[in-house]
């Protein structure tokens, strides 16, 4: 029986069976509980959805964990006049500190994660897809925390990208300050990819300002407006960022828009498609952009666009700062080069279709249907056909949608490999030819020496054994 129980558990190791991950629960409403950082309140492994409200909504608590649940279709029953959802957040934090959200997946929810005036905040390696607006991942005046390896994908509605509110923004601070944000994918939202905001309509709950903010080290993927957008925020460093911009629609790797100061933007990676420069500068003062590269379809007259826009002056009117065009900023050691082969078939392929359809004219109405629509199909239409004939790519059916990601592997194909020179490797071939000479006559020589060598002792050998008969 127990050599049975010993080779029962030794399979059961081996090949574990599955666990059913989720248990069906009602939404809650967690308040008022201080616990301890010894003894925290877990939320875990739970199932939640509402078409009515809220999932799950935590106030004025501390030290809580939500780990590893399931919330899907929190979308709400009521609506402003927009047509917008007043509720539906699939995790609201409200008046809270000490809170680590950790290994959710949040899935078709009209919001995602919205937290509120709170403080000590872990959020990490979330997947959340599907938001409908706003933002899927928003901290509105709240401090210290860290937002990291998370995975953001398809938020917000593409065919209402025209419509203001609903367009959604991946990860969203407004009014925050003292956050890291780091290691996180954020891929297609019908936004920006990441954004440090203050409030700039003159309404400030906070300190009107983001600042002391980290941006660093996340894959930020053809989002259909900027990367990263910062305006009204003071002290941000965006650094050894991977940042790819849309065809369809406009938007800069960066785009310091409005009243940011004292920050850097350095070490980044761009590719880039249809914007006249990768970082874009207005009304900004005494920031550092150096270091960073930008792969591109063809050579841009500017790394960093400092030109000021004829609205500028009136939103400054809104916001309630004065208008004083940008200065001292230091833009130095930031590079171009030019990347082929496929990626730049299919972001070439992409453009000239945006071009045709003009979807890059300025916040226009978005007219593709994006579910039905595939690159293949655009790239066979008789525009697009001569437009690439005559740039000599020829034509590829990619057979994907229009923002499906365009390489699998991004580091791959961001930058093309110089060839080689043909002197350089003729005298590349020859050196490995004369190598492998040189260690075959090595390997001869030391062949015969020791050949010599045994047969020199060989008949040392036997002329002792003669003399000792003898």
């Amino acid at each position: 029986m127990k050599k049975l129980l010993i080779i029962f558990l030794f399979f059961k190791f081996l090949f574990p069976l599955p666990v059913t991950a989720y248990t069906e629960t009602a939404t809650k409403l967690i308040s008022g509980i201080h616990a301890s950082s010894d003894d925290p309140l877990i939320i875990e492994s739970l199932e939640m959805t509402n078409d009515k409200g809220d999932c799950l909504k935590i106030l004025d608590s501390e030290n809580i964990i939500i780990r590893g649940n399931y919330i899907h279709d929190c979308t709400g029953g009521d609506y402003d006049e927009m047509g917008n959802p007043t509720v539906g957040r699939a995790i609201y934090i409200e008046n809270s500190k000490n809170i680590t959200i950790e290994d959710n997946k949040l899935d078709n929810n009209a919001y995602g994660i919205l937290i509120e005036s709170s403080q000590g905040l872990e959020i990490s390696s979330n997947e959340i897809k599907n938001t409908k607006i706003n933002s899927s991942l928003k901290l509105f005046v709240s401090s210290n925390g860290r937002i990291y390896k998370n995975t953001l994908t398809d938020n917000g509605s593409k065919e209402d990208f025209w419509i203001p509110g609903n367009r959604n923004i991946g990860i969203l601070l407004e009014e925050s300050d003292d956050i890291d944000v780091f290691e996180n994918t954020v891929t297609r939202s019908s936004s920006d990819g990441i954004s440090a905001i203050g409030n700039f309509l003159d309404d400030k709950k906070g300190t009107g300002y983001s600042e002391n903010i980290r941006i660093h080290n996340n894959t930020i993927l053809d989002n259909m407006e900027q990367g990263v957008w910062l305006i009204f925020a003071k002290n941000i460093q965006v650094y050894e960022n991977n940042i790819r911009t849309g065809c369809y629609t406009p938007g800069a790797g960066v785009f310091l828009e409005l009243n940011v100061s004292g920050s850097e933007i350095y070490n980044n990676i761009f590719t880039t498609c249809m914007v006249p420069s990768p970082i874009v500068a207005r009304v900004s003062y005494n920031n550092k952009i150096y270091s960073n590269q930008a792969h591109t379809l063809e050579l841009q007259d500017e790394f960093v666009n400092l030109s000021e826009s004829s609205d500028d002056e009136e939103r400054c009117r809104i916001a309630g700062i004065k208008y004083i065009s940008s200065f001292d900023n230091e833009v130095y050691e930031n590079t171009f080069d030019i990347y082929r082969g496929e990626l730049y078939q299919q972001l070439k392929c992409q453009l000239i279709d945006a071009q045709h359809r003009r979807t890059a004219e300025g916040k226009g109405r978005f007219n593709c249907k994006v579910t039905q629509m595939n690159l293949a199909d655009e790239c066979d239409s008789d525009a697009t056909k001569q437009d690439l004939s005559s740039d000599g790519l020829g034509l590829k059916k990619f057979g994907e949608s229009i923002y499906e990601d365009c390489m699998d592997n991004f580091e791959k194909y961001t930058k093309e490999e110089p060839e080689e020179d043909k002197t350089t490797a003729d005298l590349n071939n020859k050196s490995f030819i004369y190598g492998i000479l040189t260690v075959l006559s090595v390997a001869s020589i030391s062949l015969v020496t020791a050949t010599l060598i045994i047969r020199y002792r060989g008949k040392k050998r036997r002329a002792k054994k003669e003399h000792t008969v003898q």
